[in-house]
This record gives C-alpha cells, structure tokens and sequence, in this order.
C-alpha cells in the first residue's frame, strides 16, 4: 500500500514537472520586445502616466542612489522628472529568463541623451545595465521590479 503510494505521488510529480516544463518552454520570448518598444515610445512622447501604467500597483522601482519608488503614484512622478531630463531611450535586451509562467527576468543595456542646452555644451549620451522583473496579470505582463545601474554610466560627448 505505501508502495503504491509513493509511486502514485512520484508520478503525480514528474507530470507536475513536465507540464511546468512545457510551459516554460512555451512561454514567448519575444514579449519583451513588444514591451520593450512600448516603454521606449512612452518615455520619448513625455507620458509619465503610460509609463507608470506599465507596472504592477504596488511595484518597485529602485533608481542608482536614489529612494526606492513604490505603487504607480512615486513610479508616475518619478519617470515625470526623468522624461524632462532625457530623450531619445534606447532599450536592448541582451537576455530573458523565464522563471516561471507567469515571471521572467529581463537584462539588457539602455541609454539616454541628456536634454542639456547647446548654450552650456555638447550633449551627452548615458548608458547602463537594467534588470526588470516582469509579472503576468491575465492577458498582460506588467513590471513588477526595476533597477538599472549608474556607477558604470559612460557619458560621452554626441555629434
């Protein structure tokens, strides 16, 4: 009886194991580019709110030496001060783990032109490492962590 049993509960979890499997493995890859474009479009048109709408309500954002940003209301007025400071956002994933069905992780490289005038000198470019964590609600993915990196910003003069 116990036999039976344990040979019940083992198979139960290798059929848990290859359905997870499956899913993992059929879970898109190419989301992120999607969202990825959807962040960068929002950002360049100076939508803060479309931004913010982007992450999950009780969200974090953890900006280089910066305060922790929690919920759509600090997210919305953060990325309100960054798009007054910065312009053209390019996003590039260099890889996505999928954790789970519903969780991935996302790396990649991002960078930013500085909306500094021509009157007090040349444009600079900022460029950094990011990992979000994205989260599946329904239908839809959403940010439910975000950090990027500053200690290894290069900034560099543009034409």
């Amino acid at each position: 009886m116990k036999l039976a049993l344990v040979l019940a509960l083992m198979s139960l979890m290798a059929q848990i194991s290859t359905a997870a499997s499956r899913d993992l493995t059929a879970a898109p890859t190419t989301r992120p580019e999607k969202l990825r474009e959807q962040w960068q479009r929002a950002f360049a048109a100076g939508d803060s709110a479309g931004l913010a709408e982007m992450y999950w309500p009780d969200a974090d954002l953890l900006p280089p030496g910066g305060e922790k940003k929690t919920g759509a209301g600090d997210i919305k007025m953060f990325w309100g001060e960054q798009v007054a400071k910065f312009t053209n956002p390019t996003v590039g994933t260099s890889k996505v783990v999928v954790v789970s069905p519903i969780y991935m992780v996302e790396t990649g490289l991002l960078t930013f032109e500085h909306k500094t005038p021509a009157a007090t000198g040349p444009r600079k470019a900022f460029m950094g490492h990011y990992v979000v964590v994205w989260r599946k609600s329904k239908n839809s993915w959403k940010i439910a962590v975000d950090t990027w990196n500053s200690s290894e910003f290069i900034q560099a003069p543009l034409p």
